[in-house]
């Protein structure tokens, strides 16, 4: 029934602290998190000044586990930050190397790429 109503179901406690505090997205994506009101105003307030896309990744993890302690969730959130998904422009005769290179190791384009990558940063002493 939540989900249905919208942010006219987001109880009035957590309703004061939009816009000052949160947002009206963020603040249904809380309650739909975790549904006991004091408990989503503390989180509310403590992640007031993150960025939004630090926001996001928080709201990630502690979706994954709501009773889990702020310092955990932060701890998670930080480890989805380390994961990143990067873009190449090649040329098409690059393309066309690195697709005959996938195919004659018998991996995924991504999974070449992220290894080639591994490998120079090692080379490069980022480890």
């Amino acid at each position: 029934l939540r989900s249905y109503s919208g942010f006219n179901s987001v109880p009035e406690k957590l309703q004061q602290l939009v816009p000052k505090v949160i947002s009206r997205n963020e603040a249904l994506q809380l309650y739909k998190i975790v549904p006991k009101v004091d408990d989503a105003v503390e989180i509310a307030n403590r992640i007031r000044r993150y960025s939004p896309p630090a926001k996001k990744r928080y709201f990630e993890a502690l979706a994954l586990d709501p009773t889990a302690p702020h310092a955990t969730i932060r701890r998670m959130a930080n480890h989805f930050k380390e994961k990143q998904n990067i873009r190449i422009k090649l040329t098409k005769q690059q393309s066309k190397f690195f697709s005959k290179a996938a195919t004659e190791s018998s991996t995924e384009p991504n999974e070449l790429a992220t290894k080639i990558i591994s490998q120079w940063l090692s080379r490069k002493g980022y480890k």
